[in-house]
């Protein structure tokens, strides 16, 4: 386990922030979870490692002094002269599975919003925040992590929908018009819209298989390389 202190800092306009880590791995592309972090456009984020610690305790005695002695500069973007959050990884309590299982089982006791249903007004304004939300990363150029998406998939390999789930899905199906279950039938993208999926595709960043050492589009990647290779 690598115990560090990190700045964090806008390569445009020189902002920063000071906060700790603690990973197995340490190009694990963390950040930060600070609210300006999350909100700032990560392709124009970079991570320096200021200080390593050798353990947990001594990690948030370095962010003490790391944060009071910049908490005063005004490109400094902590806002508590104070160390904040819980420890990452393991150390962070949510991930404990006991800990889980509390909050699972509280869940279904005291989930307010159990047997309810969102308004219909309620209801549009989740839509319409998702689609500003979706289009501001869209002009920001924001894609979801490739790193990610792949930790996503090996999560879910394996996984199959209940009998019940697959029942609920077979008659949602029924109950719609065939126009509605396609979107786009009838109908073809326009050249712009061909254009824009064919430079997509080109620049989707690719996986270098380590036995064959060729380049891959990540489902031709999980589906005939990496361990499924035969240079392997």
């Amino acid at each position: 386990m690598y115990y560090f202190i990190y700045k964090t800092t806008n390569k445009i306009n020189g902002k920063y922030y000071i906060g700790r880590h603690s990973t197995n791995k340490l190009d694990d592309g963390y950040f930060g979870s600070g609210l300006w972090v999350s909100r700032s456009n990560k392709k124009n984020l970079e991570r320096e490692i200021l200080l390593f610690c050798d353990s947990f305790e001594e990690l948030l005695e370095k962010e003490k002094e790391y944060i009071k002695q910049n908490i005063d500069n005004a490109q400094c973007m902590n806002f508590n002269n104070s160390s904040v959050g819980f420890g990452s990884g393991e150390l962070n309590p949510a991930n404990r599975p006991e800990e889980r299982e509390k909050r699972r089982a509280r869940m279904k006791t005291n989930n307010p919003m159990k047997g309810k249903t969102h308004s219909e007004d309620a209801k549009e304004k989740i839509r319409q925040s998702s689609i500003i939300l979706n289009q501001k990363r869209k002009d920001e150029g924001w894609e979801f992590p490739l790193e990610a998406r792949l930790k996503i998939s090996e999560s879910r390999k394996g996984k199959k929908a209940s009998e019940a789930t697959k029942e609920k899905l077979s008659q949602l199906r029924k109950g719609k018009k065939p126009q509605e279950s396609c979107t786009m039938k009838g109908k073809t993208h326009s050249e712009d819209a061909k254009e824009k999926i064919r430079q997509k595709a080109l620049n989707r960043q690719k996986i270098e298989c380590e036995h064959c050492h060729r380049l891959f589009s990540p489902n031709t990647y999980k589906r005939w390389h990496g361990d499924n290779c035969k240079e392997k």
